[in-house]
């Protein structure tokens, strides 16, 4: 599945370090699971590690979650806090 974000030889790579890339999830999705499993912008952006106005951005369409940050909003819909244990 090629989604745009990267380049296709960097998506293989990825693809075979960590299995197929999840589909792409948007932002009203992440706003809802986040509001689901009652957890703030900053303690899910240091779970992926990276900065809250990255969540922030992924919530309100500015940017998308690619690679490992993409799989763990997948798995946190899933199996909820668990993924972040």
């Amino acid at each position: 599945m090629d989604h745009g974000l990267i380049s296709p030889d960097r998506q293989r790579h990825y693809e075979q370090l960590f299995g197929p890339m999840p589909a792409l999830i948007s932002a009203g999705a992440i706003r809802r699971i986040l509001r689901r499993i009652d957890i703030d912008e900053a303690v899910f952006a240091r779970a992926c590690n990276r900065g809250p106005q990255h969540v922030r951005g992924w919530e309100q369409g500015r940017g998308h979650p690619r690679g490992p940050e993409l799989k763990l909003i997948h798995l946190t819909r899933k199996r909820g806090l668990n993924a972040l244990a």
